[in-house]
């Protein structure tokens, strides 16, 4: 998305002006300031340009996160409301999972949500799927 300029970052507030990077050049062996303006679609391009495939300082982020992974509620009837069938004991559940990614710096991904765990590209969000909500309703009956 960022190499399209498609994402939000590629225009902060709805604006693509040129802006310079902060930085520094290499003249000789100084370096001084960066001034020179480039264009959001020159920069983002050079960021995800072939062989840096976006491994950038843009695109590092920490995945430390605080989310609410899970919620169970059950209620067991009372055994006066059972009396008169052959269940002895039952008890209604239901519980949600990945209910809540709560805070991240991860601009809206999820870092459980990763393109691959089995090679050196972990952590790469690569057009992942995202975590799926899940809802449980259970019933226990006991005879």
């Amino acid at each position: 998305m960022q190499e399209n300029g498609t994402a939000a970052i590629t225009a902060p507030n709805g604006q693509r002006e040129n802006f310079v990077v902060p930085g520094v050049i290499q003249n000789g062996s100084t370096f001084t300031p960066n001034t020179t303006a480039v264009s959001p679609q020159l920069y983002w391009a050079q960021v995800h340009s072939y062989g840096n495939v976006g491994i950038a300082e843009e695109n590092i982020y920490d995945a430390t996160n605080v989310r609410l992974r899970n919620i169970q509620l059950s209620y067991t009837l009372p055994k006066g409301l059972l009396s008169r069938t052959p269940i002895q004991r039952a008890k209604l559940g239901f519980s949600v999972n990945n209910v809540w990614l709560i805070s991240g710096d991860m601009n809206g991904i999820d870092p459980e949500s990763v393109y691959n765990t089995a090679t050196n590209a972990t952590g790469f969000e690569n057009l992942s799927s995202p975590t799926t909500r899940t809802y449980l309703f259970n019933l226990t009956l006991g005879f």
